[in-house]
């Protein structure tokens, strides 16, 4: 595997990582759940976009 294939991966994975724990959350919270949201959400949802953004994902 090349470097840049190897790197590529680890921000993939990184993002996906983040997307999960998110929407785990989204799932899990009652406060989420009825679109009321609440600081762990928001945490979790401030850092899945900068991953996202990080990777170049739109």
């Amino acid at each position: 595997m090349s470097r840049f294939a190897r790197q590529r991966a680890y921000i993939d994975a990184r993002v996906q990582n983040a997307y999960r724990v998110y929407i785990g959350h989204l799932m899990a919270c009652p406060d989420c759940k009825q679109r009321v949201g609440c600081d762990k959400g928001a945490r979790f949802a401030k850092k899945y976009r900068a991953e996202r953004d990080a990777a170049g994902v739109r």
